[in-house]
């Protein structure tokens, strides 16, 4: 027997199946990106919390040192984040034909199209 209508049925619904599984972890990897991003703009800001506290302490000559300790400890926190997303996004591939950091999961570069190599 040939390939029956059955088979192309079969063979529709796992090629489906692999798309939704592709799909789902796309879109897991653009909402770590997404909350990397987030994360380092509230570490930008306590980074400038942490500035202005320092300018102030200078020019009032009042002491925020518990102020500080507290914001050096969400700088602490927020970057223990990041190095999380980092290691949950994988290490970054680097195209040996035109330097593109490429995510992990990909085969090819999305500059140039190249293999990667691993």
């Amino acid at each position: 027997m040939g390939y029956s209508f059955d088979d192309f049925i079969y063979d529709t619904k796992k090629a489906i199946d692999k798309v939704g599984v592709k799909t789902n972890e796309a879109i897991e990897h653009s909402k770590i990106q997404v909350g990397k991003a987030q994360l380092k703009g509230k570490l930008k800001e306590k980074f400038c919390d942490l500035g202005k506290l320092c300018y102030e302490m200078h020019e009032t000559d009042e002491d925020y040192t518990g102020s500080m300790k507290k914001l050096l400890a969400q700088i602490k926190e927020i970057e223990g984040q990041i190095k999380e997303a980092d290691t949950a996004l994988g290490t970054p591939v680097v195209c040996a034909l035109c330097g593109t950091k490429n995510s992990a999961e990909n085969d090819y570069c999305t500059k140039c199209g190249e293999k990667l190599k691993r």
